[in-house]
């Protein structure tokens, strides 16, 4: 059997990347069957994997310490986020009627500085673990040195997701449910709209 009549499976299997046909075949499945057909039983042929994480508006940063408003529950930091938008937002011209539901009337963090509340907002997207992009790299002959490891094959992983447990959670709720968790923390003292 020549190299041309071999089974697209053996052709993925010996990682062709530079063949059409491998890449077109490798594109048509799932990341799963991807990382199934290339990476076998053992840890070699793992794709190399670069992510873009989110990242704060510059207000805190790795290293400054835990902000005095951080809170490990995201709908905390949601309904402080929340607050501190409204609080920016409060002073353009004509926005407030567009913020009335996200925040109708004064919360719990409204004595706060809009500068810590911002910190906080900072803090919290960087412990989210939001993955904004993530792209997955599998190289022909992987245990080779850089620069010598063959033609490669890429393409995009699972981004839109959060890494931290908690934030993953929350994210997975219903809206409503999300929804009624940040009312409470904004309004600790009222019900939950309907």
């Amino acid at each position: 059997m020549s190299r041309e009549d071999r089974p697209i499976n053996d052709r993925i299997f010996a990682r062709e990347f530079g063949r059409n046909d491998v890449t077109a075949a490798l594109d048509a499945m799932t990341i799963d069957g991807v990382c199934r057909a290339l990476c076998g039983p053992s840890d070699d042929g793992q794709p190399s994997v670069i992510r873009t994480m989110a990242q704060g508006q510059g207000g805190w940063r790795i290293g400054d310490g835990r902000p005095s408003l951080a809170d490990d529950d995201p709908a905390v930091m949601q309904a402080i986020g929340r607050c501190a938008a409204y609080q920016v937002r409060l002073k353009l011209p004509g926005l407030k009627p567009m913020l009335d539901v996200a925040h109708p009337r004064e919360c719990a963090w409204c004595g706060y500085p809009v500068a810590e509340m911002m910190r906080a907002c900072d803090w919290a997207t960087v412990i989210s673990r939001y993955v904004v992009t993530e792209r997955l790299t599998w190289h022909q002959w992987p245990s080779q040195p850089v620069g010598q490891r063959g033609v490669s094959y890429s393409r995009g992983g699972l981004d839109d997701r959060y890494l931290n447990d908690a934030w993953a959670e929350f994210s997975a709720l219903e809206p409503d449910q999300r929804m009624a968790r940040v009312h409470a923390c904004q309004y600790p003292d009222t019900e939950a709209p309907r």
